[in-house]
């Protein structure tokens, strides 16, 4: 599908289960095409829809270079201008919302300290800005710790680049050097986890309904997930049924990364009583709460341990993914396995969940490598 004389170039791909669209913008300034993007149509309800949000995508993007290119003044780049615009591309990513919204107000106040990334002196601006970011935080901004004054500089140095990459958008063309400032170093410390009798202790909770037949809480399908998969809060709530697959289940993590984790045969009894029960049109869950905020998905999970009758101890459906990576190493699995399946790119933090092992390591005596047995059973 040509559209070079509207500026871009559409190319179609089918794939095994979907149809993927990529996108190419032309850049006006010189030969050839730039900001690519791709569209898969297992993000939208159809493939047409996919092809028309990637036109229509293509369109505006080619209206900011050709703005871009226009509005170009030796150079400079207001920096208020370039960060409305790349809040904008990220959104277009579908990525979490709580996310952009933190992203947002972590660099709202970077273009009152450097308001031209063209700037020679941008770097040291921006530093300035970093440095007065962490010691005086907004009043609405994320806790004042070493690690979220970290999060702030990652933030901003994803910026820079996303400026640089889309230069024939942002004009910026030279890339702003802010790699001389240190991280502050924050010391990782092994938080409280779970021990085996509270996670088998979480699949006896049970309600009575209006019926009053007592049944299997609600939560337990996602306590199953948590516990037998590794996954991390949001990836559970928006699995589809297509996803599992041949002993093996499609997860889509952060940063748009895909990854393929090990059914454990303990979980297979709890999906097919549920997929009985529910199918909100492919997905295992209803949109209300796939689009849960966090807030709410939280309090949702400290009412369950209220009810079991677990105490939280700071802890969060995070630490049951920490108890997965040990419980897995525990029972010898490799290491690089173990990393694959919780979709760390590092293998460092990989190893930093895996300390906690030898707690798991008189529990899971007797058990095959990498299969959880637990013992427990689905309710009646």
């Amino acid at each position: 599908m040509a559209g070079a004389h509207r500026g871009y170039r559409v190319t179609k791909r089918k794939l095994k289960n979907s149809v993927s669209f990529t996108v190419q913008v032309r850049r006006a300034d010189r030969s050839g095409y730039g900001e690519t993007q791709t569209f898969n149509s297992r993000n939208y309800p159809s493939a047409k829809e996919a092809e028309a949000v990637a036109k229509k995508w293509c369109a505006e993007t080619y209206a900011r270079v050709v703005a871009g290119i226009k509005s170009r003044n030796s150079g400079r780049v207001k920096t208020s201008e370039a960060l409305d615009l790349f809040i904008k591309t990220i959104r277009e990513q579908q990525l979490n919302e709580r996310h952009l919204h933190d992203t947002k107000q972590r660099l709202s106040s970077l273009p009152d300290y450097c308001p031209d990334l063209g700037h020679k002196k941008a770097s040291q601006q921006i530093y300035d800005w970093w440095k007065n970011w962490c010691a005086c935080p907004k009043k609405n901004s994320q806790p004042k710790s070493d690690a979220t004054k970290n999060v702030g500089l990652r933030d901003c140095k994803t910026f820079l680049r996303w400026c640089y990459k889309a230069r024939a958008i942002t004009g910026l063309q030279e890339a702003v050097d802010v790699d001389w400032i240190e991280r502050v170093r924050v010391e990782k410390t092994v938080k409280p986890q779970f021990t085996i009798q509270e996670l088998k202790l979480g699949f006896t909770a049970t309600q009575t309904g209006c019926d009053k037949i007592t049944r299997p809480h609600p939560f337990v399908i996602r306590w199953a997930l948590y516990v037998f998969l590794g996954l991390r809060l949001r990836e559970a709530l928006i699995l589809r049924w297509d996803d599992f697959n041949n002993g093996f289940v499609l997860v889509r993590g952060k940063g748009r990364k895909q990854r393929l984790v090990h059914i454990q045969k303990e979980l297979e009894p709890y999906l097919k009583q549920h997929r009985k029960q529910h199918d909100y049109d492919g997905y295992l869950f209803p949109e209300h709460v796939r689009k849960c905020d966090l807030s709410n998905a939280v309090k949702m999970f400290d009412r369950f341990l209220n009810h079991v009758g677990i105490e939280k101890k700071e802890r969060s459906t995070h630490s049951i993914r920490h108890c997965y990576a040990g419980i897995m190493t525990a029972t010898g699995e490799p290491t690089a396995m173990v990393q694959a399946y919780m979709g760390h790119s590092q293998s460092d933090m990989t190893q930093h969940y895996a300390q906690m092992a030898a707690r798991f390591r008189n529990d899971v005596k007797g058990w095959g490598r990498g299969e959880f047995n637990l013992g427990v059973c689905l309710l009646e």
